[in-house]
């Protein structure tokens, strides 16, 4: 182990300081410390190794607290000016994150703001300085409530410090930054323009974009994907670096006969990896393989081994480099512990001897996957409350299958540009596209009938990654005590998580989706939804909810201006202003987006033990009302900021 040591010390380091960085109170900063302090007294018994940790300490958390978001004043509406940092466009909508710009049009660092344009017109790309009016929410809406805490992650790997929603007439493109760091935005859209240019139909090219360049698919697809266990596939991830670079070493292999240019393979690879490294934009999973590539190429044109876990290491350290708040985002989660799966388990649990190569690399395609899925088990719960275990076959399958869509699509669409007709490769990518999206949904309805849902608390997934870790040293471990030792520990961990659960039969959740407003009841046997301001609910709040509990979904419409009973015995009223008679007395008052009217009056007639302020309200009337509730003392939640559970 003392080998892998300075890599794993700068990664301990840079854990640690991330931790103390982003701590929100002075007991997370001190946890931060202690952590660091540990891990140096546990790793280290040297004062260099004590250095390397202080220095992967320091350089992340001072790295952290220059990236660190700035608070932004919320709750008013105004026109701003903002330079466009990220956006994808979905089916109805447009998505990103943009940088706010001052009166001189100079970039207010640590001023992002994410953005959700409720149309796909005007089309805004990356680089784009926008002029928009609306009002700048909080972020962290769910924070206070476990079960939905991980749908803040987004804004907080970000880094953003507000959000906002503006719709088609309240946005206009006003110009384009030319900044050196939206460079590889501009040839991403103009090779995107080639590939739908191309004779690949439709479908095939908007995949084919979409596993290259990065971006979506139809819903469906999608779907079925990430239910099958494959949607990696479709995210630009170390998979598609591995692929570049043996595509670039196979068209490089007759250098082999040139004596005078045969040394410079590696290095032309190495070009080629970082080239489409930076065409990809630096996503964190991009960033690891071409890291880890890099050691491997560098290496062999010193002559000298390579050491992947020391490499993987490395690579954690050095994104997080770039941009700390990495650690948050679940790409960079799953694609770490996905290849150090790979290094830990993949060899080791495969039966066939190496010295049976053809077997071996055979036997290599259905526990390669499996290898990863052990490490990523916990973030797959913690994430999609899922174990695709169908994932392993259909990797086996699938990851075969797709180099050679991604090579058949990217021929298409060379041979068109230079206007040489490409049918018959065209054909046949269409053909591997078709029996890709037919395998996801094969494999999405078993793993939908093999894996249901499961919840995992924090308890049971410490355990969970316990035990992984245990497993890790009993299987690449030769001392016997250490095996014992790991054993007991993998026994342990997997009784804690079989232990765990919610912690409460049932609980009241207001929440905001939209422009609906709704209090779901979540109990042992069947989570009911009322509803408010819609008839439908969608998004991951409410399936993580029903997921706790192992509950079937009922929904329930609230009627405008009518007391409504909940399971727990509670009463709810939605004023909506219809001039209805009001009950004598209710316990929560929902005021919907059709309410216009004064909150005194509501307030002393129903006497409320709790106003909840739909999100759909617009910032002045939810101003007025909080301030009239503040008059007569009445708890308000505005659910425009965060998700409030009522206990």
């Amino acid at each position: 182990m003392r080998t892998y040591a300075p890599a794993f010390l700068l990664a301990a380091g840079a854990f640690a300081a991330i931790t103390a960085a982003d701590g929100r109170s002075a007991t997370e900063f001190i946890a931060g410390g202690a952590v660091a302090l540990s891990a140096i007294i546990v790793s280290g018994r040297r004062l260099a190794d004590a250095a390397v940790f202080a220095f992967g300490f320091i350089s992340i958390y001072v790295t952290a607290l220059a990236l660190a978001p700035t608070h932004i004043e919320c709750g008013t509406a105004g026109t701003y000016t903002a330079v466009v940092e990220s956006m994808r466009c979905g089916e109805k909508s447009q998505r990103g994150t943009c940088t706010l710009l001052d009166s001189a049009g100079r970039r207010m660092d640590g001023r992002r703001i994410a953005l959700t344009i409720a149309d796909i017109v005007p089309e805004v790309a990356t680089g784009d300085i926008v002029l928009f009016e609306a009002e700048l929410r909080p972020t962290g809406r769910y924070k206070d409530i476990p079960i939905l805490g991980i749908q803040d992650s987004y804004e907080r790997s970000m880094r953003v410090s507000a959000k906002a929603v503006v719709f088609r007439d309240g946005l206009t493109v006003t110009g384009h930054s030319h900044e050196w760091r939206f460079v590889p935005d501009g040839i991403r859209r103009t090779l995107e323009e080639h590939i739908y240019a191309s004779q690949l139909p439709p479908d095939a090219a908007r995949m084919l974009a979409a596993c290259t360049l990065g971006g979506d698919i139809d819903t469906e697809s999608s779907q079925a994907m990430r239910d099958a266990g494959i949607s990696h596939l479709l995210c630009i991830s170390g998979f598609h670096v591995g692929v570049v670079a043996a595509v670039a070493a196979l068209l490089l292999w007759p250098l082999i006969f040139a004596e005078r240019l045969r040394r410079y393979r590696s290095h032309i690879t190495l070009i080629c990896v970082w080239g489409y490294a930076l065409v990809a934009g630096f996503t964190p999973s991009v960033v690891r393989a071409a890291i880890m590539l890099s050691s491997f190429f560098i290496a062999r044109i010193l002559q000298r081994d390579t050491l992947s876990l020391n490499a993987l290491a490395l690579a954690f350290y050095l994104v997080l480099l770039l941009d700390p708040y990495n650690l948050f985002s679940a790409g960079f989660q799953l694609s770490f512990a996905a290849v150090a799966g790979l290094l830990l388990f993949a060899r080791q649990i495969n039966p066939v001897s190496p010295r049976r190569r053809i077997a071996h690399r055979a036997a290599a395609l259905t526990f390669t996957p499996f290898a990863a899925m052990i490490a990523t088990a916990p973030l797959m719960l913690l994430w999609f409350n899922r174990l695709p275990l169908s994932g392993i076959a259909a990797n086996a399958i699938v990851a075969a299958i797709f180099p050679l869509y991604m090579c058949s699509g990217a021929l298409t669409v060379l041979l068109g540009s230079a206007g040489i007709p490409a049918g018959a490769v065209a054909s046949a990518s269409d053909t591997l596209y078709r029996l890709i999206i037919w395998l996801s949904h094969f494999w999405a309805d078993a793993s939908n009938a093999i894996s249901p849902a499961i919840y995992a608390d924090t308890a049971c997934l410490c355990a969970l990654s316990a035990a992984i870790v245990a497993a890790a040293v009993l299987v690449n471990s030769n001392n016997r005590l250490r095996k014992r030792v790991a054993a007991a520990c993998i026994a342990l961990s997997v009784a804690v998580a079989g232990c765990s659960g919610p912690q409460t039969d049932s609980m009241i959740v207001a929440d905001s989706y939209g422009n609906a407003s709704s209090i779901v009841h979540a109990g042992s046997g069947t989570m009911r939804c009322f509803l408010a301001d819609a008839d439908t609910i969608a998004g991951e709040p409410y399936r993580r909810i029903a997921t706790a509990y192992k509950a079937k979904t009922e929904t329930v419409v609230l009627k405008a201006d009518t007391c409504t009973a909940l399971p727990d015995g509670r009463s709810v009223y939605v004023a909506s202003g219809r001039g209805e008679p009001l009950p004598a007395k209710c316990d929560i008052l929902l005021v919907s987006r059709k309410y216009k009217g004064e909150l005194a009056p509501l307030l002393s007639a129903l006497q409320p033990g709790t106003v909840l302020l739909s999100g759909a309200l617009d910032y002045e009337r939810r101003h007025a009302y909080t301030a009239a509730c503040v008059r007569t003392s009445t708890p308000c939640h505005d659910l425009a900021e965060k998700a409030v559970a009522l206990r």
